[in-house]
C-alpha cells in the first residue's frame, strides 16, 4: 500500500499545494522550506520514526525503488516558471501576461533597502540553474526565438531539469558523506587518522550501499 500512499500524496497533495507555482516569485530559503515540509511527509509515509537518520537522497531511493518518480520541490517549482514563461512568449503581444512580463515602472519611488525579489529576477535564476544560456541583454525577447519550438523549449527545460536534479543529488551526497566523516572523527579512537577509504566503506555501510 506504500506506492498507492506515496502516488496518492504526489498526485492530489502536491498537486494542489503547488497549484499556481508557476507565477510565485519566490527565492531558494523558501524553496528549501517547502522541500523540508514535502521529505518530512514522505517520512511519516514510509513509516520512518522520528528519531531514525534518513536523508533526503535516502528517501528518494527508497521511492524510486517502488517505480515512483519524485522530485524535489525545487526542481517541480523552477520547471513550471519555465514552462509557463514559454506560454506567456508564444502570446500575441496585446495579451496581458506578456504586457506584465515585460513592462517596466517609471513613476515613484521605491523605499530604502534592498529591493523585493522579482518575477523576471526568479526566471533569470532558474534558466542558470537549467543551464539555458542567453545573452543577458535583451533577454526575453531573444527567449521568445526558442519557446516558439515548442518541441525544443520543453526538451530544453526537462533536460535542464533532469541534470539540476543529478546535480543536487550529487550534492546531498556530499553533504552526507562530510557528516558522516565529522561524527566518525569524533568516535575514532585510533592512533593515526582513519584513511579515505576507511571513511568511504563505513559511510557506504551506514547508507546500506
Amino acid at each position: 500500500h506504500l506506492a498507492i500512499k506515496l502516488n496518492f500524496f504526489d498526485s492530489v497533495v502536491i498537486a494542489n499545494g503547488l497549484y499556481g507555482c508557476a507565477t510565485w516569485n519566490i527565492d531558494k530559503s523558501l524553496m528549501a522550506k517547502l522541500d523540508s515540509w514535502k521529505f518530512r511527509h514522505l517520512k511519516k509515509i514510509l513509516r520512518y520514526k522520528w528519531s531514525d537518520y534518513c536523508s533526503y537522497l535516502d528517501i528518494i531511493e527508497r521511492i524510486n525503488s517502488y517505480g515512483i518518480k519524485i522530485e524535489t520541490m525545487e526542481t517541480i517549482i523552477r520547471k513550471r516558471r519555465l514552462m509557463y514563461l514559454g506560454h506567456v512568449l508564444r502570446m500575441p503581444d496585446y495579451r496581458l501576461p506578456k504586457i506584465m512580463l515585460h513592462a517596466e515602472v517609471e513613476a515613484g519611488r521605491r523605499l530604502q533597502g534592498r529591493p523585493e525579489l522579482s518575477y523576471r529576477a526568479c526566471i533569470k535564476d532558474d534558466l542558470d540553474h537549467f543551464g539555458i544560456q542567453v545573452t543577458a541583454s535583451n533577454q526575453f525577447h531573444l527567449l521568445e526565438s526558442m519557446v516558439n519550438n515548442m518541441a525544443f523549449w520543453k526538451y530544453k527545460v526537462l533536460n535542464g531539469a533532469a541534470e539540476f536534479l543529478d546535480n543536487w543529488k550529487l550534492g546531498e551526497m556530499y553533504a552526507s558523506y562530510e557528516r558522516h566523516k565529522e561524527v566518525f572523527m569524533l568516535t575514532w579512537e585510533g592512533v593515526d587518522a582513519p584513511s579515505e577509504a576507511l571513511l568511504e566503506d563505513s559511510w557506504k555501510t551506514k547508507r546500506g550501499v
